[in-house]
């Protein structure tokens, strides 16, 4: 099944159904990163990595493959960069801090 972005127009009908055709305002601020999910990266950090694939062994594997695994491993490596930036945050400042995004609608 191919799937198509939706029309300008199919939006604009969709936005009137749900919110009455009024549009919410998006705010993006900082939020304090909760103390229980740094105590649970540090801990994660102590556990030893996931096993990588050698490189000898991708390349017996099909390119579908190899694509698939390369965009895995990156978003894998970016989500650590960005877990070890908050525990670097938390280490240097004593807290951590990200960007949520919220919209008029909810009350944090």
């Amino acid at each position: 099944m191919l799937l198509m972005k939706p029309t300008a127009a199919e939006e604009a009908a969709e936005a009137a159904q749900l919110g009455g055709g009024l549009k919410k305002k998006r705010k993006i601020m900082k939020q304090r990163v909760p103390q229980e999910l740094i105590d649970y990266l540090m801990a994660a950090r102590t556990c030893e990595p996931a096993d990588e694939i050698p490189e000898e062994r991708l390349a017996e594997s099909s390119q579908e493959f190899r694509e698939w695994y390369a965009t895995e491993k990156a978003i894998d490596d970016k989500i650590d960069q960005y877990e070890q930036a908050l525990i670097n945050q938390y280490l240097t400042k004593g807290y951590a801090e990200t960007l949520a995004e919220f919209t008029d609608d909810e009350d944090n």
